[in-house]
């Protein structure tokens, strides 16, 4: 298993993540996934495992699309 380390700027990431989430991303993604970054913040993990790169990641992608359309 790989972990994956909580840099400063993946925190920010996830600041991020979760103002886009009050702001529009509530039409994007389930108030699980906004708890789910949420917790992973406010927890200060140093490291994580590929499970929540993974769910990360598919979150991120949908922030991303957000931003296209």
């Amino acid at each position: 298993m790989v972990k994956n380390e909580m840099t400063e700027d993946r925190k920010q990431a996830l600041q991020t993540l979760m103002a886009w989430y009050w702001a529009d991303g509530k039409n994007h993604i389930t108030k699980a996934d906004y708890q789910f970054l949420y917790d992973l913040y406010d927890h200060s993990l140093g490291f994580y495992g590929d499970d929540i790169q993974f769910r990360l990641n598919a979150i991120r992608e949908i922030y991303l699309h957000s931003k296209t359309i």
